[in-house]
């Protein structure tokens, strides 16, 4: 049988009648219910007006290319989908790829084995994992397009079945033995069968958050929520009810989504609306004093009480200290993203909204700049009486033949005194200036320009104003940049704890079952650290920009004896498309001891080619390099000394060895090569 272990539905059994609360839920007095179901009222009351006061409906609308309606020229409608071309631009400026974690240790913290840590979390947020870019990507396109800010939920789910297992007697380490039956005692163990880490978006019209909430730093809100909308049966399952219970007719309420265009309803099954709600203890339990102390409270409609109402499962306290053990979430599960702020006001207003008025505008000048072209066509004044209907038709679909008869003589008096051309309008040039200027408002209300896009722009500009504008949009798109980066360090710390909680058994799959063991072993030994973002890493980066870098780097450090070549070898290697394993030689050649230094003292009387003992300085001399000594004398009875061979010349200097890149310093941006001209 199927257990879910899951933090989020209850475990308890299903209560009988559906005025009564599961079990396992914490009780709550009639005095909070009625104080949760108030809050709730107005924050959902809040959201909707600004919903409606922002047109997040009409930034969707606009998103989306709406193709000219040629069946009516009266209807004819143009989208020029400006909101879609500068959000995906700007969505890709600000998350590119998911950026790597590292680890840094605080001080007094032993970081040796922070790196396996780091390594876990790294692989757990890629795509072979998480996909943590596949919820980050959205939920900032949803700030940019509809509102902000946008929910997302981070938590951890598991499934468990009952597994019959071995009783292991801890004296003997073997099997305990049934005495009465002689068979091995058998247990029941609850096995982990499927888990999951999750960091999921929720739709920006589902979250509600506190009338009295002032700013956009939602960790330090007395309570967050948002919406959900369920069919009955998942209803049922996840909270255990009976099957007496029907919902509270969801039909008529607005739904927590933005309805796509298009949709089809869903009456295929009854639904059933809830909120799902994180408060701090502290804030209605006079008995709680520490106010990172998180609670859980979930209510549905048509139930009287909470399905769900206990301590965070993602929060421990040591009973020693009062302190959150360090597998614990600071904050909420809840983790909403602002890529701005808005005086005294926890919502902020998306991009499409700012530049709505400016947007819709450019739509009409374009749609009626279309409908001018198309309603100027050939307007031709003619006399019926010179002209008859068979001629009159066939100049008006365009196909008559050559030569086109008329009433005899109604040339004579000219073709001028038949047919007259009505004056067509013809559109100004102020038209089109108009539209220019929209679209220049535009770009500076969303910080893009045609320099950091790579157009042409009006008029020359120097290098200086082109530097300056370039600097100016890059700590305009940094700033919000780094405004993603915290909050998704933020994400990452709380995820951080729940692997620390929850991953024990994930860690054998991730890291292999010996290092996995070794992170489970050591992980209550990580003490504290900070999180940090590896540089440059998440960004876009053009392969030849990638390439040029290292190859600068490995010219400026190549022979330096203090770093390790091989790290930007094996960058250059994946720059050229090369396998590192393969290119690289990983086993140094062996070194061969140096030969030992000999001193030798010689006196100039030592070096007079008479005496016996010439002969031995000589050979020596001669055998450490020094030239042009006089050969010894021979003396009686001994034959002279043999010979030396010529030794060759000196060859001049050793070849001066190429750069790797001899342009590889040369940044001025001139084109090589000679002049033209």
């Amino acid at each position: 049988m199927l257990e879910e272990s899951s933090p989020n539905p209850p475990t308890a059994p299903a209560p009988a009648p559906a005025s009564a609360p599961p079990s396992a839920v914490r009780p709550l007095s009639p005095e909070d219910l009625t104080f949760w179901r108030a809050e709730i009222d107005r924050a959902r009351t809040l959201r909707n007006d600004v919903i409606a006061r922002w047109d997040s409906v009409g930034n969707l609308e606009r998103y989306t290319p709406e193709s000219v309606k040629t069946n009516n020229l009266l209807d004819a409608r143009v989208n020029v989908a400006k909101d879609f071309s500068d959000v995906e631009r700007k969505k890709a400026a600000l998350f590119y790829d998911t950026p790597e974690i590292a680890l840094v240790p605080d001080p007094g913290t032993d970081g040796s084995l922070l790196p396996l840590h780091a390594e876990f979390l790294n692989t757990l947020l890629s795509s072979t994992q998480m996909d943590a870019k596949a919820t980050v990507l959205p939920t900032i396109q949803d700030c940019l397009v509809a509102l902000q800010p946008v929910p997302t939920e981070i938590g951890y789910n598991s499934v468990t079945v009952q597994v019959e297992q071995p009783v292991v007697d801890p004296m003997t380490g073997q099997p305990a033995i049934d005495p009465l039956t002689g068979a091995p005692q058998m247990q029941s163990v609850p096995v982990i069968v499927w888990e999951e880490f999750f960091w999921r978006r929720v739709s920006p019209k589902a979250q509600l958050i506190p009338v009295q909430m002032r700013d956009t730093i939602y960790d330090r809100a007395p309570w967050l929520a948002f919406e959900w909308r369920k069919p009955l049966s998942q209803v049922r399952r996840q909270f255990q009810l009976p099957e007496t219970f029907t919902g509270g007719g969801d039909s008529g309420r607005e739904r927590p989504y933005f309805q796509p265009i298009g949709a089809p309803s869903e009456d295929s099954e009854p639904m059933v609306s809830g909120v799902k709600l994180w408060y701090r203890a502290a804030f209605r339990d006079p008995e709680v004093t520490h106010p990172e102390i998180i609670r859980e409270l979930e209510l549905i409609e048509g139930y009287d009480l909470p399905v769900v109402h206990r301590d965070s499962p993602y929060q421990s306290v040591n009973p020693q200290t009062g302190r959150l053990t360090p597998d614990s979430i600071t904050g909420y599960p809840d983790h909403p993203l602002a890529l701005r702020d808005l005086t005294d006001s926890p919502y902020v207003a998306a991009d499409c909204t700012l530049t709505g008025p400016l947007t819709r505008e450019l739509n009409k000048s374009r749609t009626t700049n279309i409908q001018q072209r198309d309603g100027s066509k050939l307007h031709v004044f003619y006399d019926p009486s010179k002209v008859n209907e068979d001629v009159r038709s066939q100049i008006e679909q365009g196909d008559a033949p050559t030569m086109i008869p008329v009433m005899p003589g109604a040339l004579d008096g000219g073709t001028e005194r038949m047919m007259a051309q009505v004056p067509a309008l013809q559109q100004s040039r102020d038209s089109f200036t108009t539209q220019q200027i929209i679209e220049h408002d535009r770009a500076d209300i969303l910080g893009i320009n045609s320099n950091t896009v790579g157009g042409n722009s009006r008029g020359s500009k120097t290098a200086t104003e082109v530097q300056n504008v370039q600097r100016n949009t890059d700590a305009r798109f940094e700033q919000e940049r780094q405004r993603v980066l915290e909050w998704w360090i933020k994400g990452v710390q709380k995820l951080s704890a729940l692997v620390l909680r929850y991953g024990d058994r994930l860690a054998l799959d991730i890291l292999g079952p010996q290092r996995g063991q070794q992170w489970a072993q050591s992980k209550a030994q990580f003490g504290p650290f900070s999180f940090e973002v590896v540089i440059d890493s998440g960004n876009y980066t053009d392969i030849e920009s990638r390439k040029r870098q290292d190859l600068q780097l490995y010219n400026l450090t190549a022979k330096d004896p203090t770093l390790n070549r091989s790290v930007v070898q094996a960058r250059l290697a994946t720059d050229f498309g090369l396998n590192p394993a393969e290119w690289l030689i990983t086993k140094q050649p062996e070194e061969k001891p140096e030969a030992p230094t000999v001193s030798i003292a010689v006196k100039p009387e030592d070096l007079d080619p008479a005496l016996p003992s010439y002969v031995g300085t000589y050979a020596i001399l001669t055998a450490g390099g020094v030239k042009g000594l006089p050969p010894p004398q021979p003396m009686l009875g001994m034959a002279p000394p043999p010979q030396q061979p010529n030794q060759p010349g000196h060859g001049g200097m050793a070849e001066l060895t190429p750069r790797l890149n001899q342009h590889q310093m040369d940044e001025s941006g001139a084109n090589p090569g000679p002049a033209v001209n």
